[in-house]
């Protein structure tokens, strides 16, 4: 991987040349921020056929070429680690001990793209069971991602879905989406079958929604080649830093949401406050330059002893703050669409990419 290190760190190629303003192109981002952590979600419910399902085991695996896989994914910080997991097992159901996922594999149990592969056409099997994805995400985040050493600054999580999620698990579905968001996941959503739920399908994916979210046809056969080639120059927008992850926007979204689990403040009092390219209007001038366009993620720390009032005055003051023009943030989110002729179009552009790295591995 020393010639991989060697290339990336100073390749302006990863970063793309038709972007002159991008963060690897200007020397910005160190090696290890292009490389990532992925888990994919695999709807194995009853609502997949036998022929999808092999559709889609023919999509991970086309996706897996799209990989940097590290050699050491336990003590390497160097390339990209994958995990895959099925939703939901036969009799799960919320509020008991079984688990919501069958975990294939996991981020540190394969270091080759052929190992994974071996693995999704021979052991990869549908569980049949309901579709449970908000349980399933959630579990994902706890124990797949927080469980795992030298976490990637880029955490990706593909989420392949082929129809509504159970009822039971809409509201699930709704805290467990925001809460990845919120603390930097990145949310891919493929969608295909006759039982979509739009809403869902956009709480679910990150924004923009034209970006993260891909809804194949209700009643033809899933195009899957066209998920590929939309799902590659998806993945270089992560390496080259395109979108943030979470967004601006977000900010006062993220208010209440806790790294462990949507819980009330009242009970524990981890306030993530993401902000991104705010000009802040001080009297003192060094502060300004100092904070200038620049990434923050305020962390508030406290115990259930903590005076409730004091918190929520801290953050009354926060919110006063980022909302009365002493910050100035852009809070537009581009409009949802079922097609991305910009990502498509930007396949070729990452074409060289792909092949320079993958020469000097």
């Amino acid at each position: 991987m020393s010639d991989v290190r060697n290339s990336v760190a100073g390749d302006d190629n990863l970063g793309g040349k038709e972007e002159s303003g991008s963060a690897l192109e200007s020397g910005t981002l160190s090696l290890e921020d292009v490389f990532m952590d992925v888990a994919f979600l695999l709807d194995s419910s009853w609502n997949v056929g036998s022929s999808e399902f092999q559709e889609i085991k023919e999509l991970i695996s086309s996706v897996l070429d799209y990989l940097y896989i590290t050699p050491d994914p336990v003590t390497s910080r160097v390339g990209d680690r994958v995990a895959l997991l099925s939703y939901s097992p036969q009799g799960y159901m919320p509020n008991a001990e079984e688990c919501p996922v069958y975990m294939e594999f996991d981020l540190v149990t394969y270091n080759s793209v052929y190992q994974m592969k071996s693995h999704v056409w021979e052991s990869l099997q549908p569980l049949n069971g309901e579709s449970f994805v908000g349980h399933a995400l959630k579990w994902t985040i706890d124990n797949i991602f927080s469980e795992t050493p030298n976490l990637r600054k880029n955490r990706v999580i593909f989420v392949i879905s082929a129809g509504e999620t159970n009822y039971l698990d809409r509201k699930a579905l709704k805290e467990e989406a925001l809460r990845a968001k919120c603390l930097g996941y990145a949310i891919f959503v493929l969608s295909f079958g006759p039982t979509h739920n739009d809403k869902e399908l956009e709480e679910l994916a990150s924004p923009p929604l034209d970006h993260h979210l891909v809804q194949l046809g209700r009643s033809h056969k899933p195009d899957f080649d066209y998920i590929v080639r939309f799902i590659k120059p998806f993945l270089h927008s992560v390496r080259r830093a395109i979108n943030q992850y979470p967004p601006a926007d977000y900010a006062l979204k993220c208010i209440n949401v806790t790294s462990s689990s949507p819980k009330k403040l009242q009970e524990e009092h981890t306030i993530f406050l993401p902000f991104k390219r705010y000009e802040m209007e001080a009297e003192n001038s060094d502060f300004s330059d100092e904070y200038d366009s620049e990434e923050h993620l305020v962390i508030l720390e406290g115990n259930h002893s903590v005076n409730s009032e004091h918190i929520f005055d801290l953050i009354h003051k926060l919110h006063r703050l980022f909302s009365t023009g002493e910050v100035a943030m852009n809070d537009q989110e581009a409009p949802c669409s079922t097609e991305n002729t910009t990502f498509i179009e930007d396949e070729q552009k990452t074409n060289k990419d792909d092949e320079d790295i993958k020469n000097k591995i």
